[in-house]
């Protein structure tokens, strides 16, 4: 699928797919030993200098892993304006690109410049409700031919990714639902008291015995 190089994909700004990523509660977490685990092993197999897990929110990128990246995005986490990470959520499929530097649809896109990618593959994440929210890529400085094996390494960790980002959504859920919980049982105690208060105050009324 050949892209303009100047288009920015629609799936980015769907306003669903935004409401369901931000539902995730992902965004701006912590690091994660789970995550980290992933991207770490990714750069081993794939003998790449470096692996991300990012979630594409409407205005930027976050990193949930970002294994091989020195500073400000080592810190930050983050990266505003076009990626990769962009186009590869567009699909069901892996975005393999061989030499984002030679190809016209993606050598313009700003962090084939600013993180020195020329190399990329990208597998798609898909959330808990079928929206996809992000990526799990692999790059590498240098171009470079990515093998089905290697691909399917990636997808592999990509579903192991997938599954830590639904225990975490339903965790989410889990808690909201206990908080509700507890909020309806303080409501029930409260008009239970109400309730009862104003029963006596009607029996004082009417001046019958307590």
């Amino acid at each position: 699928m050949s892209i303009p190089r100047n288009a920015a994909p629609r799936t980015v700004q769907d306003p669903e797919r935004v409401a369901a990523l931000r539902r995730t509660g992902l965004l701006d977490g912590d690091a994660e030993e789970a995550f980290d685990r992933m991207t770490r092993l990714a750069v081993k197999l794939l003998r790449v200098p470096a692996a991300f897990i990012s979630l594409v929110d409407q205005d930027r990128d976050f990193y949930m892993s970002a294994h091989g990246f020195g500073e400000p995005l080592a810190t930050s986490r983050e990266l505003t304006g076009r990626t990769l990470c962009h186009y590869a959520i567009e699909s069901d499929r892996p975005l393999i690109i061989n030499d984002a530097r030679a190809d016209p649809a993606y050598s313009l896109v700003p962090t084939v410049d600013s993180l020195g990618v020329a190399a990329y593959v990208g597998v798609p994440l898909a959330g808990p409700e079928g929206h996809v929210l992000g990526s799990f890529c692999a790059i590498d400085h240098s171009p470079r031919q990515w093998t089905p094996d290697e691909v399917e390494v990636l997808s592999e960790l990509a579903a192991s990714a997938r599954r830590e980002i639904e225990l975490r959504h339903r965790a989410r859920q889990a808690e909201e639902q206990a908080v509700r919980l507890r909020e309806l049982a303080s409501e029930l105690t409260a008009q239970v008291a109400e309730n009862r208060a104003l029963a006596e105050a009607l029996r004082e009324a009417r001046g019958a015995p307590a």
